[in-house]
């Protein structure tokens, strides 16, 4: 794990540890009796929850149908995760006892998850042609929303209104969820196009915490852009920062700022207001596929030329 603060004023090295072996690692943070907690799980098929301050494991257990392919954490502290058995699953923390398999079998593996606001709602996606809205509380399925071409990035928006998805063709999709079935409100090619039988490989999309006024979805030119709510027209762009594709963004829970990081091996941050970095950090070793923002997390995925273990982030 890698520490330091997503400010221009203070500003320190990455301290990095290692975490799991190489290959797709993912992160996210829980509270535990007011201490943060990391949640980490990698291609070792390892699902561990760690102390965030000196990454001390507190509890582990493996997957035995697999790798996993997406965790993430609801602002209530439960987990959900896509595993390659092709479930989708929710677990307490910090215990990590699995509450169920909320949906049965995808048919294809689910790749990318995330929460509503409340922790009511989970949406998934991957290798199927539908993505899936989920209601926590009775495990059913609320809406299949049809988005062909390779899900590879998902978020539902701070007011529960939308849903967008990234494909791995670079196509960027927005659905009114409020309405019954969901109604399309954008399907457009905006971003790159990767390579989707890359269990790394992942399209940057995230919402912006003051009411979803912002979708930033990556670029073409190695960039990022910010889309405008309900107009969805570009009103921004985060560019020069990076020599890669841009596979992860996260906005800071302010929204002042916002991290990315890719195939360049760098993580940016930037002001969003100027649109400028304010830090740019080249890791040189390994790639970043994810990262969280609580402070900053981020997960390393190490250089796939290389034989050392996967390397796990803390703060930046």
């Amino acid at each position: 794990m890698a520490e330091g603060t997503a400010t221009a004023d203070a500003v320190q090295q990455l301290q990095l540890s290692k975490g799991h072996t190489a290959g797709p690692t993912f992160v996210s943070w829980h509270k535990s009796e007011g201490t943060w907690h990391t949640v980490t799980a990698g291609a070792d098929t390892r699902l561990v929850t760690r102390h965030a301050r000196n990454h001390q494991e507190i509890k582990s257990i493996e997957n035995t149908h697999g790798a996993w392919n997406c965790i993430v954490t609801s602002p209530d502290n439960t987990l959900v995760t896509g595993v390659d058995d092709q479930y989708v699953k929710v677990w307490r923390l910090p215990d990590l006892t699995a509450t169920r398999s909320l949906v049965g079998r995808f048919v294809g593996t689910p790749r990318c998850c995330c929460w509503d606001k409340d922790s009511c709602l989970i949406a998934a996606g991957g290798d199927e042609a539908n993505l899936q809205i989920i209601t926590v509380k009775d495990a059913k399925i609320k809406f299949r929303v049809k988005n062909e071409g390779f899900t590879r990035g998902i978020a539902l928006d701070p007011e529960g209104q939308y849903l967008a998805a990234a494909n791995a063709d670079g196509t960027v999709s927005v659905w009114d969820i409020t309405q019954e079935p969901p109604k399309q409100q954008l399907r457009k090619r905006l971003g790159p196009k990767i390579d989707h039988d890359d269990d790394v490989a992942r399209q940057a999309l995230a919402w912006h915490p003051d009411g979803g006024t912002l979708l930033a979805v990556a670029g073409p030119d190695n960039d990022v852009i910010l889309l405008e709510r309900l107009s969805w027209t570009p009103v921004s762009y985060l560019t020069g920062g990076h020599e890669g594709n841009i596979g992860v963004v996260a906005f800071s829970p302010d929204g002042v700022y916002a991290a990315t990081a890719g195939a360049d091996n760098k993580v940016v941050v930037w002001s969003v207001d100027k649109a400028v970095q304010v830090r740019t950090e080249d890791l040189r070793c390994c790639g970043v596929m994810c990262f969280v923002y609580q402070r900053l997390v981020l997960s390393l995925e190490a250089a796939r030329a290389r034989a050392n273990d996967q390397l796990l982030p803390s703060t930046i």
